[in-house]
């Protein structure tokens, strides 16, 4: 047997109730409640677990961003100054809020409906979710940084393209004006989308990337002639198979004639779908939890190869992900997106992006829902938001009782992940070895280390040694953070408890961790 000596054991018992810490954070536990983290010391000479996870840092990688997390705001028919968003916005760590989309017309509050090519109708929608109030009620009280999304495809009339002047109006009343500030400026929405509206003459912008990269330009013009400071986003394509495959037609003509800020596209990747390109949700669980987040990281990849290909290596990524698979199932709610979103969000730690839920956090649901047996779900009834906004209700009549303000359970991917990715801290290189079940991220956290760790085994707990290389530290204190099946399971007796914690003392450098079934757990190493 392996020489162990225990430095700390500890229980981590899933939360039933009860208290937020500072970060969102249900901690209240019940005695009783099977164990869910253990951690132990190795003797010197002891022989480590077959499994062994390692950061290195002596390899410090990119700065985290300080908008790692985001959410959409809502700006049609939503009322901003209800206190059940307030509250919902409050619970999850956001730091950047995208508004607007390729139908938004910001200075009448109008939103255009009509199929995609047009022709277009006018519709007035609610003042209390126009710009003004996402400034006032949301953005400027929770210190959320706006991110705009600048029609391109409509026009406040619904009856052709934008013009580069409503751009630089709206740049002028946020930040000559109003002195809001508002540095994040995206051109168009999801320009190459089937969906995404063009009212002006063929061809069309998603058909034309070199009309797309024109449009930019004129509007990067006059926005950044009424404000130098602002940010210029643009909407790319990475190629899903990453370097060294060439870049997609898209963004090779995009990026040779346009300087962005910024980048953006929506994960999961846009694939063929409906007559066009479109979300899908035909992920399986084992897709979703083995091959998605590796297809993300090959485009956050390519996308940087791509920028440093045209020399625009100062460009920041952001990618979006929307409702964890989009199509409405069992999983969308199930503990299997909460670790999917948790890896997206390690994946861009890794990479130095932010991530940007393009889902308005506060939701209702769906039923009927598709029923995917290759899907883990133990909810009937399916959503694409992490928060609440009060169930049963006259699109889910059946639904079991859910209050608003509930946090679904993919929002806990975002608490933890808040625990986990500090700002002015850097990613570190995270290794694993002997288990494919296991998915490692490290980064530095002040003067120490914090790792997020997930376990994609649906059945068994594994157990790994965990440590720290090139650093001079030989014992840290250590804390885990833990969401896990078992904590998600109690869904089914309406018991939506959050991720739980536990002080797991003093311990060695490496040392035994153990991780429960389909679990995502951060462990923060103070020194």
């Amino acid at each position: 047997m392996r020489s162990l000596r225990i430095v700390a054991m500890i229980f981590v018992f899933a939360a039933l109730a009860g208290g937020t810490t500072d970060a969102g954070l249900r901690l209240v536990r019940q005695s009783g409640d099977p164990r869910i983290v253990t951690a132990a010391s190795l003797l010197p000479g002891a022989r480590p677990e077959s499994a062994q996870i390692r950061a290195d840092a002596g390899r410090p990688g990119p700065p985290i961003s300080p908008y790692l997390l985001g959410a959409l705001s809502p700006q049609e028919d939503s009322d901003l100054t209800d206190p059940m968003y307030a509250a919902a916005y409050a619970s999850i760590p956001f730091a950047l809020t995208p508004y607007g989309d390729g139908y938004f017309h910001w200075q009448k509050d109008i939103g255009c409906s009509g199929p995609p090519d047009g022709p277009g109708q006018v519709n007035y929608l609610s003042h209390t979710g126009d710009f003004y109030h996402l400034m006032t009620d949301l953005a400027l009280p929770d210190h959320l940084a706006p991110e705009i999304h600048v029609a391109i495809g409509t026009n406040p009339t619904c009856d052709g393209r934008a013009d580069p002047s409503e751009g630089a109006a709206w740049v002028n009343y946020a930040n000559n004006v109003n002195h809001y500030h508002v540095r994040y400026w995206q051109i168009g929405y999801y320009p190459y989308d089937f969906d995404e509206p063009d009212f002006g003459p063929p061809p069309k912008i998603r058909d034309d990337p070199a009309l797309y990269a024109k449009i930019v330009n004129r509007f990067s013009r006059a926005m950044t002639a009424v404000d130098p400071s602002i940010s210029i986003g643009v909407a790319i394509q990475p190629n899903p198979k990453g370097p060294p495959n060439p870049p997609s037609a898209w963004d090779a003509t995009v990026l040779s004639r346009v300087h962005p800020g910024y980048v953006v596209w929506p994960e999961p990747p846009l694939v063929p779908c409906c007559g066009g390109s479109s979300f899908t949700g035909l992920f399986d669980d084992h897709q979703l939890l083995y091959e998605a987040p590796l297809v993300v990281r090959h485009e956050l990849n390519e996308a940087r190869a791509e920028l440093n290909a045209y020399n625009l290596t100062n460009v920041e990524i952001r990618p979006d992900v929307s409702g964890g698979t989009g199509q409405l199932s069992q999983q969308n709610l199930s503990i299997t997106t909460t670790l999917y979103l948790g890896m997206l969000l390690g994946e861009d730690v890794a990479a130095g992006a932010s991530e940007t839920w393009e889902d308005l956090p506060v939701g209702g649901c769906a039923q009927p829902f598709t029923l995917d047996p290759g899907e883990y779900g133990l909810l009937n009834f399916a959503a694409s938001a992490l928060i609440s906004n009060g169930l049963p209700n006259s699109n889910c009549p059946n639904a079991r009782n859910v209050p608003a303000g509930t946090l679904f359970p993919p929002a806990n991917a975002y608490l933890l992940a808040s625990r986990f990715a500090h700002r002015g801290d850097v990613a570190l290189p995270a290794d694993v070895s002997e288990r494919p079940d296991l998915r490692a991220y490290a980064a530095t956290q002040g003067a120490g280390y914090a790792f997020m760790l997930f376990n994609l085994d649906k059945s068994n707990t594994v157990t790994a040694t965990l440590g720290v290389t090139n650093t001079t530290a030989r014992f840290f204190h250590a804390t885990a953070y833990v969401y896990n099946r078992a904590i998600y399971d109690q869904v089914q007796k309406g018991i939506f408890a959050g991720p739980v914690s536990e002080d797991l003392g003093g311990l060695s450098n490496p040392f035994s961790i153990s991780l429960t079934p389909w679990s995502m757990t951060v462990v923060v190493l103070h020194r």
